[in-house]
């Protein structure tokens, strides 16, 4: 009875010696939105270990694979409990991955999962559409942007062509009949403290147009024999309009 209680244990303790622990992140969150705090906790999860347990030289958190991540600004590492990432006022300019390595007392390195960060938009737009090609003259429904996130929100709309202006200080973009100078690409914004979130930009484009018709030659009537050709030389037309084009965004 002894024995076989005896290789019980032994087989035991072996199977936790010979269990290779691998670094996890394990994020605070399942969704992040804009203005929002995300803290990512690197740690030996396979086995009962605290995080950042037996760490010789601490955790190095990494972006996209290269970028070493240091505390500056809204990253902040604390190392006093193992390992913790923190990213406060997320914005949609933070989707990107991230992996946390460690040397150990047996001098093993280890590297974590990678852990991508998705950021989503805090700000939301009625009707969805993204896109409104339109003639002028025509008429244009109103769009609405709000946040369910942040209720408190004070909101404007901004309009880019070659630099962003303010246009409205309303959650309401009313453009009514539109011309050619409505053109752009508009944002909304929805400020509330730690965060400014921005809706998906939304392009208008507005076709206009003929405006000046030329037509070479100029002659407006043509009398002629059967059999002669209508125009000894080659009609051209010249228009001068705005067709549809596409606004850039950088």
């Amino acid at each position: 009875m002894f024995l076989f209680i005896a290789m019980s244990l032994l087989c035991c303790v072996k199977v936790v010696e010979c269990s290779t622990p691998k670094l996890m992140i394990n994020p605070n969150f399942t969704m992040i939105y804009e203005g929002e705090t995300a803290m990512l906790s690197c740690g030996r999860y396979s086995i009962a270990d605290s995080i950042g347990r037996n760490s010789k030289q601490g955790f190095i958190w990494t972006k996209n694979g290269q970028e070493p991540i240091k505390s500056d600004g809204r990253f902040a590492i604390d190392q006093t409990l193992g390992a913790k990432l923190i990213i406060s006022e997320m914005s949609l300019y933070d989707q990107f991955n991230v992996t946390c390595s460690a040397k150990f007392e047996s001098n093993t390195t280890e590297i974590s999962n990678v852990f991508t960060i998705k950021v989503a938009n805090a700000v939301i737009i009625d009707p969805s559409r993204h896109e409104y090609i339109l003639g002028e003259g025509e008429q244009m429904k109103n769009i609405t942007c709000y946040s369910s996130r942040y209720p408190n929100s004070t909101y404007k709309w901004h309009k880019f062509v070659t630099n962003y202006t303010e246009v409205g200080n309303t959650s309401v973009l009313s453009l009514g009949t539109v011309d050619r100078h409505d053109n752009g690409k508009y944002v909304c914004a929805a400020e509330v403290t730690g965060c400014q979130c921005l809706s998906p930009p939304i392009t208008v484009n507005v076709t206009y147009g003929p405006e000046n018709l030329t037509l070479y030659p100029k002659n407006l009537s043509y009398v002629l024999t059967e059999g002669e050709p209508i125009v000894r030389h080659n009609m051209r037309c010249d228009v001068w309009s705005r067709i549809v084009d596409t606004v850039g965004l950088k």
